[in-house]
């Protein structure tokens, strides 16, 4: 995909792959360069493994919001792929 640079600097991402890739207004970017080489990757939470009551679980490092039940029945069937 080839996108042009605007003269304020500016990348702008096709709309197509914002929502594919859940990107909206204020959403945070990390932008690395390696090798004359850019790398755009969205801000999140990220999970790290830690040790609980004798369990490995995944927590973040920043606090989340809760999920309602149906919320998280949702996200299920959605990466799923059935409707609900």
């Amino acid at each position: 995909m080839i996108i042009t640079i605007d003269m304020a600097g500016r990348l702008v991402v096709p709309k197509a792959l914002r929502e594919r890739m859940g990107l909206k207004p204020g959403t945070q970017i990390e932008v690395e360069e390696h090798n004359g080489e850019l790398t755009l990757r969205p801000v999140g939470p990220r999970a790290v493994a830690v040790e609980r009551d004798g369990r490995t679980v995944l927590t973040t490092g920043t606090p989340t919001p809760l999920l309602e039940h149906v919320d998280l029945l949702r996200m299920i069937d959605e990466s799923r792929g059935w409707p609900r």
